[in-house]
């Protein structure tokens, strides 16, 4: 295992702060944080932008998706520490946000899973996520400040490791030194058009960094899965041959962090 850097995790073991007061949010390590490493500054971030949409839909055509909804949308820069990495960011808790007018913003839309998600990393071609969304209800047009109190959590890891794996249809107790977890199981079938991993429980999906087979000289890796709490399911297409070989590239060093969010009627679009 990849161990971390013992000022690091000594730096972040007070939490983030992120505060509305002046032109920019920030976010900086807590007191009782930079006693335990006077010398090394604390990471920032910045409330970089706020978008609010606003859609009137005249005719409902309940075929059209669209991944635009209506709502504010808060974007946070992290300036996550080196040789750490961004993997997720949750809320704790409830979700205190408001307009001037009274509006409750933590009232959004359910997800394409039915879920009430209010976090949204940005992803990007180069190197781990440093920026995520949080998303809000619409505002109303009366207002034109707003306020968020919240508390949140991010979740860093330090590293990856690979680890090779040969897997039957059957379920079959995996390694205890692949997960930080015991007790995960795996099987690999292949379902006649496609070979398929199947993980349990599926909550295991968050420390996968990358997952390849190997067979007669030929790599494919995973292109999608579908997972819930129990179960994650990869899939891979063009594998040749009848027993591949599986390299799961798994993250290491795992710490979370709290983020505390306070904003202060904070002027709207």
């Amino acid at each position: 295992m990849i161990n971390l850097n013992s000022r690091i995790v000594a730096a972040f073991a007070g939490g983030l702060l992120i505060t509305g007061l002046g032109a920019a949010a920030t976010v900086t390590l807590s007191k009782s944080a930079l006693l335990a490493t006077p010398a090394q500054a604390g990471p920032e971030a910045t409330l970089k932008k706020i978008h609010e949409t606003r859609i009137n839909e005249i005719v409902k055509n309940e075929n059209d998706f669209s991944f635009d909804a209506p709502g504010l949308v808060l974007t946070f820069g992290v300036d996550v520490p080196d040789g750490l990495n961004l993997l997720k960011v949750d809320v704790d808790g409830s979700l205190k946000a408001t307009d001037a007018a009274g509006t409750d913003l933590s009232q959004i839309e359910p997800g394409f899973m039915g879920e009430t998600e209010y976090i949204e990393l940005v992803q990007t071609w180069e190197g781990s996520p440093t920026e995520f969304k949080l998303k809000l209800a619409p505002t109303s047009r009366e207002a034109t400040t707003f306020i968020v109190d919240t508390q949140l959590s991010a979740t860093l890891y330090a590293g990856t490791r690979d680890h090779t794996l040969e897997l039957s249809p059957k379920w079959t107790d995996v390694d205890a030194k692949v997960f930080a977890e015991n007790g995960v199981q795996a099987k690999l079938r292949d379902n006649g058009s496609q070979w398929e991993l199947s993980l349990q429980p599926g909550f295991v999906r968050d420390q996968i960094e990358k997952l390849e087979l190997t067979s007669d000289g030929n790599t494919v890796e995973s292109n999608m899965s579908m997972w819930n709490d129990e179960n994650t399911t990869y899939y891979f297409d063009g594998v040749t041959g009848k027993s591949p070989t599986l390299t799961l590239t798994v993250r290491t060093g795992f710490t979370t962090v709290p983020i505390t969010i306070n904003l202060k009627d904070k002027p709207l679009p």
